[in-house]
């Protein structure tokens, strides 16, 4: 199985070279009032993800791995917004730049392209924003990852079966030593979540391992001690 592979594959942690990737934690993807609200998703199955991602993210930052967040909007004036993106959102109810209680529907300094407060990033930590799925897509992310000399990443965050497993596939696909932390994500169904944490487990995927919080920093400080 996938997820009972080692990690990292060195089996040689440096702190230096690892870092935490927590994907879109956004007030449009888990708050009151934000693009699934209003689209009439509950937002309580990507909340599941809050605390146990807040307790990796004061792990990481307590021992000096770099921590990096995503966040997916477009900008105001909607030069990044493919027909597709159009299609899709309109057909949600709620299409991109739509107004809400948070602000324009994933549109860059709105209410709900925040962070959610729980998650805040502190001022030294890099914010990618992206304009598609994945956030290798249209960012400087590999270009910064490279030039920091990352090489494992620990990946979580919202939507296990969209934004995070099309990160998790890109970061493996471009040589970089993948975790999944499965219990910091989530999607917007249960069983979504459930479904893509088996499909990313098969034998077949060989994407990367995935544990959850409690054992990858038992893991971190094993390999770090």
């Amino acid at each position: 199985m996938v997820s009972d592979l080692e990690w990292p594959i060195s089996q040689q942690l440096d702190l230096e070279a690892t870092a935490l990737l927590a994907i879109d934690m956004q007030i449009d993807f888990l708050g009151k009032g934000g693009w699934f609200d209003r689209i009439g998703v509950d937002v309580a199955p990507t909340r599941v993800a809050i605390e146990p991602l807040g307790k990796l993210l004061e792990y990481c930052r307590s021992n000096s791995i770099r921590v990096i967040h995503t966040r997916e909007a477009y900008r105001p004036c909607g030069g990044d917004v493919s027909e597709n993106i159009k299609w899709r959102t309109s057909h949600s109810g709620f299409a991109y730049g739509d107004p809400t209680p948070c602000g324009r529907v994933l549109t860059r300094g709105e209410g709900g392209w925040e962070i959610i407060p729980e998650l805040a990033p502190l001022e030294n930590e890099w914010v990618i924003d992206k304009p598609a799925k994945s956030a290798f897509w249209g960012t400087d992310l590999e270009y910064g990852l490279r030039t920091l000399g990352i090489q494992n990443l620990i990946i979580c965050g919202v939507t296990t079966d969209v934004c995070t497993q099309s990160t998790l596939r890109d970061a493996a696909d471009l040589g970089f030593d993948c975790i999944l932390a499965s219990d910091a994500a989530a999607a917007s169904k249960t069983e979504n979540h459930d479904a893509y944490i088996k499909l990313l487990s098969s034998p077949s995927s060989g994407v990367a391992p995935i544990k959850k919080v409690d054992e990858i920093i038992e893991r971190l400080e094993g390999l770090s001690g």
